[in-house]
């Protein structure tokens, strides 16, 4: 299944709740939220906090796998051999303020959060 919107999540939370017969009240006391936290995720309403989405999702059995796109792995192979600090942390162009420029790619930031484990709990 494709999650693509905040819609789509907050309809795999309400099926795999209602799939262990688990009120709205029994979650949120079981996340560490409100209900009313919990009826707003489940309409798909955007801003919800990703950290508890994901701590739902888990509480709820619903495991996320990544799938990188055919751009983002293109990315990937033309940085492959560079170390990941460069990637990280290029020198900025002659016009750019230092600090401003994050310089990463997405495939390199999401290369970094997963090697991190920030997304791990």
């Amino acid at each position: 299944m494709r999650l693509k919107t905040p819609q789509d999540y907050g309809l795999v939370i309400r099926e795999n709740r209602r799939k262990l017969k688990m009120t709205q009240q029994a979650l949120a006391d079981t996340v560490g939220v409100g209900r009313q936290w919990i009826i707003a995720v489940e309409q798909g309403k955007a801003g919800a906090e990703l950290g508890l989405v994901l701590r739902t999702l888990q509480i709820l059995g619903v495991h996320i796998a990544l799938a990188v796109s055919e751009t983002e792995q293109a990315v990937t192979q033309l940085h492959q051999g560079v170390p990941e600090t460069a990637l990280r942390n290029p020198a900025p162009e002659p016009d750019e303020t230092p600090g401003t420029n994050l310089g990463m790619t997405q495939a390199a930031a999401l290369r970094f959060v997963v090697r991190e484990g920030g997304l791990r709990q």
